[in-house]
């Protein structure tokens, strides 16, 4: 079979390569309850559930996670998800807390600041 005109097959690796290689995705109910995780970055994403909230966050270690945040959660404003990622470039980053489950099965979090 012959190479498509113009196919850059390395480039083509590369870019399946760096996607393959991305992070997982971390469930919320996989966080330590009661422990304060730096957000880095907070972005809009697609699923086949509608939209929702991509968080990077950072564990106690440095290592960056990726979560999916409750669907509620997508009701921020663009304002308020920009408002949170300023904070995180500036060094004063908000925090995601899981708290576990409530009685009707959601999840409880909050976002808290350093005092």
């Amino acid at each position: 079979m012959a190479d498509a005109p113009g196919l850059d097959k390395q480039a083509l690796a590369a870019a399946f390569n760096a996607i393959a290689g991305s992070p997982e995705f971390t469930s919320i109910k996989d966080l330590k309850p009661k422990t304060r995780y730096e957000i880095r970055c907070m972005t809009r994403i697609s699923t086949k559930f509608g939209g929702k909230i991509k968080a990077e966050l950072k564990d106690l270690g440095g290592e960056s996670l990726f979560v999916v945040m409750p669907t509620r959660l997508a009701r921020l404003s663009d304002e308020q998800i920009d408002a949170i990622n300023g904070m995180s470039v500036i060094g004063q980053a908000p925090y995601f807390v899981y708290n576990g489950t409530t009685e009707t099965g959601t999840y409880d979090v909050e976002l808290v600041f350093d005092e």
